[in-house]
Parts: C-alpha cells; structure tokens; sequence
C-alpha cells in the first residue's frame, strides 16, 4: 500500500499492517473485486447504455476523455 510517509511509531506501524490487511485480504479483496467484476459483466453485455459514474470516480471520466480525445 502506498503511504505518504513510513510509520514513525509501532502504533502507526500496526495502523497500516491492519489496513492493509483489510485490503488485501479483507472487504476490498473478497467484496470490491467482486463487485467490480460484476460491473463490468454488466457493462460487457451491451444491455447498459448509460453509466453515471460518482464523485470519486471522476479520474475515470478524465481518462476516457483523454483516451476519445486522442483517438
């Protein structure tokens, strides 16, 4: 995971290793690639033709932007 900064302390130490875990192993890892997997299944079937994207996705949009722009 990247961090702004090494952990100065055990405490921030165990704070990262305990994040990290739930990334890796935990809700991201068994519930968020899932979902995501899904989405695009969904979105793979040609039955969505609009998707709204929300307030923390707009790099995606940016970078689809770019990408149309370029192509």
């Amino acid at each position: 995971m990247l961090i702004g900064e090494p952990p100065d302390t055990p405490q921030a130490e165990a704070h990262w290793e305990r994040s990290w875990e739930l990334l890796d192993g935990g809700t991201f890892a068994a519930e968020d690639f899932r979902a995501a997997a899904l989405c695009q299944r969904g979105i793979e079937s040609g039955m969505v033709k609009t998707i709204t994207i929300g307030g923390l996705e707009n790099g995606i949009a940016a970078f689809h932007q770019r990408l149309d722009n370029l192509l």
